[in-house]
């Protein structure tokens, strides 16, 4: 269970993320309305989640530039992907 890039160096990583982006981009692996949307409240609240704006209030939406602190995954991004699954087991 897990993110497939997590606990793997950073090259692994960061090609893991592009790819991830590039499926956003084309549409490709989607997942459907609201099952993204029922992912991304699941990592609204969850105290791993990296804000890329420091001090915004808790209440404010998940940013374009935030991150899984699990994974180093951009939440907005990787809630899209049908096949990506929390490195926690939340969703």
């Amino acid at each position: 269970m897990g993110c497939n890039s997590c606990a793997k160096g950073w090259l692994t990583t960061a090609a893991h993320g592009a790819v991830g982006l590039a499926k956003v981009a084309a549409g490709v692996d989607k997942s459907p309305d609201d099952i993204a949307a029922e992912r991304l409240a699941v990592c609204k609240g969850c105290e791993h989640l990296t804000r890329a704006v420091k001090g915004l209030p808790e209440s404010a939406d998940v940013g374009l530039m935030d991150r899984c602190n699990e994974c180093g995954c951009f939440v907005r991004a990787k809630v899209l992907i049908d096949s990506e699954q929390c490195p926690l087991g939340k969703w």
